[in-house]
Formats: C-alpha cells, structure tokens, sequence
C-alpha cells in the first residue's frame, strides 16, 4: 500500500470573485442558507473545473461540513479579547487600531468567556447543531509574536530593542489570553491541535525571537497538551519563508507534530533536528504562476525527495488561473506517483474571511469592540 503525499491549496478571495462569482451570486445578507448555497454551488464549481484531479461533486450534497465552522476576526482574535479596535476592510479581513505604550502596559489578560463573543460562539454553536447536528469552533489564535505585531503594529519592533520590558509584559498577556481561549474552545469543541503561526518571527530574527518569544511558545505548546490529550498536538507554521535559521530554537518546543516553511528550506536538517515533526513544504504563489508545468513538476520532485511530508500552495490570488492550476495538479499527481505515493488534491472551497463574513458588504466599516453588544455580531443570533 502507497503512502498519500497531498497537496492542499486555498484562495484569497479576490480568487473566488475573479472564477466563482462571475458566475454565481454574492450572498446578499450573512445567513445560513446563503453560505451553505455558495458550499454546493462551490462542490459543483470545482467538480466542473478540476473533477478530473478527484475534486468537487457532481452533485452536491448537503453535508454540514465546511458550513458548521465557527470562525471570526481571524488573526485578530486575540487582539480582539484585549480590547483592540477593529475595521472590516475592502481587501478583507480586519484592520486593527494599534495600542499605545500606555494601553498596552495597562492590559491584562482576557477571559473569553466573560465577554460578549464567548456567549455569541455558544450561541451559534446551538443553532449550528441544530441546523446540521454539528458545529466546530476553528480558531485562529495564532502565535504570541504574530499578535502582538497586530495589538502593537510595527512599533513592536523598535520595542524589542529599545523597551523590551513592555515587549515582555505584551508576550506574557497575549499568551495567559491565548491559553484561556484555548481552554474554553477545548470545553465547547473537540480540539485537535493547537495552532502556532509565527510569520513575524522571520521579521525579527533568531537571536530576538529566541530571546524574547520562543519561552511563550514553548509554554502554550506544554499547557495545551492535555487539552488535545495526545502527545503531539503543536502545528507550528513559520509561513512561506526558509525556517533553516530558527529550527535550532524550533526544536526546543515540545509536542510538535508538524510544520510549515518555504519548499526552499533545507528539509532534510529541519527532519534530523526535529524527527517526530511532518514538515509541509510551502510553495510561493509567485513560484507557481511563473514556473512551466515542467518546471514545477521539477520543483515538487525535488522537494518530495528532500523529505517533505506534504506540499502546500496557500493565499492564491487571481493572477493563479484555472489553467495554471491545471497544470500544477497535473503535475503534482505524475511526480507523486512516479515516486511512490498515492496523491491527493485538497481545496478549501471557501478562503478564510468567508467564514466570519468578514468584508465590508457584510460587515459595514464600523469599529469593532469586544464590549460591543450581541446584536451587533454577524451572522445574527
């Protein structure tokens, strides 16, 4: 029996406006029956345009999958729970209203579950079960550091050399915040992993993160291990960008089960420092619009015999066509199977603002507060 090799792609939503939505309809209000019209007429889309790769349906079945994700603010929940102000913008997701030295100094950690969105996930968690006889809450927690970039905005980094007794008071914040909310998701949903996004490591360096961040990663991957009850349970991403300079520091957080990094990583040092860890190769889109069929072909092959566990082509934009696509699916099954594997093509058929509504058209331009009232949440309760 062949082991699977999968490729999992997603899209930005101007991907979906430039292919989908051309030939179907927005949802005119944020509701239940609109979203789960758009996840069936999104099974046949892709069935249509891609069925050939195993992907989509013929016909479409109602399958609550998908549909019963509570998701919301994204890679701002955290700075949500602490207070910061948020706007829905065009291009989508959120832009935060960065803390000032003195707002942050102030802050203290957050407990979920008495603010207004703990009651509002509770809230649409019932009316989920009821409608498809399940719901799961899909955080987007993300990493103390990538927080507290959005809570603190670029001032973070001339803070990590010039007031690193605010960075530190910020770090342990953010992470006391992000070990209560994972608690109560762990309460109210089946949580199978914890996710640690560091993007903005790369941003500050090894020496700095070391000094600064990786003790709150290595204490949020210890204290939610019981909350996953297994032995691994830590996906860590460090987004599309070589890991190579931080995987000495990486290898000191415990319960790693896999991680993400640029194809362009030294795969085979990152699997020796960290064995028991998958590594998911991440391909630029940049790589992917602007590389032959042949060329990726060549690409992937090399990354799959330098050891990576799976390939991963995330954050596609428009310039990504459906032919290129074509062509990178083609190509990722003749590799994987002349190498072994049993190949398997995976699309997220909705990109991450859609689960929360999270545009403007939905969600007006408004500031967000987490004192704000249940009525204001969308969908409504």
């Amino acid at each position: 029996m062949t082991s699977p090799m999968t490729l999992n792609i997603s899209f930005l939503y101007d991907w979906w406006e430039q292919y989908f939505f051309t030939g179907h309809l927005k949802p005119e209000a944020a509701t239940d029956s609109e979203f789960e019209r758009v996840y069936l007429e999104r099974k046949r889309f892709l069935f249509e345009y891609f069925g050939e790769f195993g992907l989509g349906e013929e016909h479409p079945v109602a399958d609550g999958q998908y549909v019963s994700i509570i998701r919301r603010w994204c890679v701002d929940l955290i700075p949500y729970l602490l207070g910061v102000k948020l706007q829905s913008v065009a291009e989508g997701f959120w832009q935060p209203q960065p803390m000032t030295e003195a707002e942050i100094m102030a802050l203290e950690p957050a407990d979920i579950t008495t603010l207004p969105y703990g009651e509002w996930i509770l809230k649409r968690k019932d009316i989920l079960v009821k409608r498809y006889g399940r719901a799961e809450i899909g955080p987007s927690v993300e990493g103390s550091v990538n927080a507290a970039f959005r809570i603190r905005g670029e001032e973070l980094y001339y803070d990590m050399v010039a007031n690193k007794p605010l960075v530190h008071h910020l770090l342990d914040v953010v992470t006391e915040t992000v070990l209560m909310t994972y608690r109560f998701f762990a309460r109210e949903s089946k949580l199978e992993q914890v996710f640690l996004a560091n993007c903005t490591a790369s941003h500050i360096g090894p020496a700095l993160y070391g000094e600064l961040c990786l003790a709150n990663d290595i204490r949020l991957a210890t204290e939610t291990r019981h909350l996953c009850n297994k032995e691994r349970h830590v996906y860590l991403h460090h987004c599309d960008l070589p890991i190579d300079r931080f995987v000495a520091l990486y290898r000191n957080i415990p319960h790693l089960d896999s991680l993400d990094g640029a194809h362009t990583s030294d795969i085979a040092a990152v699997k020796r420092a960290i064995p028991a860890a998958k590594f998911n190769a991440l391909i630029n889109p940049t790589v992917i619009r602007n590389q032959s069929p042949e060329q990726l072909r060549d690409t992937m092959q090399d990354v799959i015999r330098r050891g990576a566990d799976n390939l991963v082509a995330v954050n596609l934009c428009s310039l990504t066509g459906i032919d290129k696509l074509k062509g990178l699916m083609a190509s990722f099954q003749e590799t994987s199977r002349a190498m072994g594997f049993d190949p398997v093509i995976a699309i997220d058929p909705f990109a991450e603002e859609e689960y929360g509504w999270e545009l403007p058209k939905y969600q007006g331009t408004r500031l967000y507060h987490r004192d704000d009232h249940l009525e204001s949440f969308i969908p409504a309760i």
